[in-house]
């Protein structure tokens, strides 16, 4: 996981935001899962259906399957708001340095009124539009900040399985990352902000103004104007978090005869290191040059452990229909990890049922999870239904789903398709909630 620099420059936006954060976003599907909604644990394929259920290595065993090697790469991004578009406009990488050259600039003005005997619509500072432009650029973007969680997660993942044996396995490599970041933009910092815009907007500050002022102040003729300086006002804060994560999973499977029934059952144990940060950020802080970087206090908390879990799933043919229905708990064993600032990333346990029917080159599935988990700290609880139709050489997949965890942008859409080898797909949720994903995979 790449580490996110924050530095002078452009520590205003990451101390809004945590956008530097964004950097790292870890699980998320494959690209053929995600096309279908998220509905695969009892339609398997490949490398990856090993890895969503470790069952499915039975049906690639009767499929006369022997060999399958999957690279893929995946990532899910949720914005509740329009935080992302505000982060990434190159516009406002320094604005937190520009105002505050400008609020020093405006320090150093001389009174030209008389604030004993003057007119109230006397000027006493102007050349004032900068810091009013500024301040106005400044709200709009707390404002499109205030109480947005930004949450993304990415996966690399690498593996192969051999399934033409008497126990079939598979291995698989992933390395992920996980980052989340919330802003608390405090009212108090919106008065001050909007008191710049709204009295130094027309490029003057009158007597009447200064008067009027909290935060401005006009005391002689000649003198200096007085600015309450940024640090001493305000009070917004922001926290933000992340993981990375390194794991080793290797599936088995194997099929029993239960009464008149063959059910497959694999697990997959995996092993895992986790390296886990975390920073509390307050925007007066950035004020300061004697402020340590984000990305030294982000060093500070690093924590790295070893994990241990497992998954366990299942899957049985109905004898007179052409269904498959499969079950897997997820992380039996849940994980957690703690930064030195006791910020704690867990991994709980969850049930997921589905079912796969298939007519000639149709296929639909769907998958329930049955309760609320956590992945790294990234809440969610789906269900899912998809359609494929084609081949190897070609298909074309779509689905729906919606993730009871979340309370906005619950539902999404999903298509991709499958070309030989590239399988790609993307699902969407709202403007600004994304997952998507591409591979290559090979199963012969």
């Amino acid at each position: 996981m790449s580490r996110p620099i924050c530095n002078k420059t452009t520590a205003g936006v990451c101390s809004v935001a945590l956008s530097a954060l964004l950097c790292t976003p870890a699980l998320a599907g494959d690209a053929r899962s995600i096309a279908l909604g998220g509905s695969v644990i009892a339609n398997g394929q490949g490398v990856h259906g090993a890895v969503e259920n470790p069952a499915s290595l039975m049906a690639m065993k009767r499929r006369e399957e022997g060999f399958h090697f999957r690279i893929g790469f995946a990532m899910e991004l949720r914005d509740t708001g329009d935080a992302i578009d505000v982060l990434t406009d190159d516009e406002n990488e320094d604005i937190i340095d520009d105002i505050e050259a400008e609020i020093d600039i405006l320090s150093q003005s001389q009174v030209q009124c008389d604030p004993i005997f003057g007119d109230g619509g006397d000027i006493c500072v102007d050349d004032t539009q900068a810091v009013a432009d500024l301040s106005g650029r400044l709200l709009d973007i707390l404002d499109t900040l205030d109480d947005e969680t930004i949450d993304g997660q990415a996966a690399l993942d690498m593996g192969v399985a051999f399934t033409g044996k008497a126990w079939p396995m598979a291995v698989n490599l992933r390395f992920s990352g996980t980052a989340a970041g919330t802003p608390d933009i405090a009212d108090g910092d919106r008065g001050y902000i909007s008191e710049f815009q709204d009295l130094l907007g027309d490029n003057v500050l009158t007597l009447d103004e200064a008067r009027d002022s909290q935060f401005l102040e006009a005391n002689a003729l000649g003198a200096t104007l007085e600015v309450q300086q940024p640090e001493d006002v305000l009070q917004s804060e922001a926290r933000g978090a992340g993981l990375a994560r390194a794991q080793l999973g290797i599936s088995f499977a194997r099929s029993f005869n239960v009464g008149n029934y063959i059910v497959d059952a694999g697990i997959t144990p995996k092993i895992s290191t986790l390296v886990a940060y975390d920073v509390a950020i307050r925007v007066e802080d950035e004020f300061e040059d004697t402020t340590r970087s984000i990305q030294d206090r982000l060093d500070d908390s690093e924590v790295t452990e070893s994990s241990f879990t497992f998954d366990a799933g299942a899957s049985m043919a109905l004898p007179t229909l052409p269904i498959r229905v499969a079950a897997v708990l997820r992380n039996v064993i849940a994980e957690s990890v703690k930064t030195e600032n006791n910020y704690e990333f867990e991994t709980t346990p969850q049930l997921v049922v589905g079912a796969h029917y298939q007519r000639g080159m149709l296929s639909i599935s769907g998958d329930l999870a049955l309760n609320e988990s956590k992945v790294d700290n990234f809440e969610t609880q789906k269900m899912g239904i998809g359609v494929e139709f084609g081949t190897r050489k070609f298909a074309i997949r779509g689905g729906i789903s919606t993730d009871q965890s979340r309370d906005e942008d619950a539902t999404s859409v999903s298509l991709g398709f499958g070309l030989g080898p590239l399988q790609v797909g993307a699902r969407l949720a709202g403007m600004e909630s994304l997952e998507a994903g591409a591979q290559l995979a090979y199963s012969f």
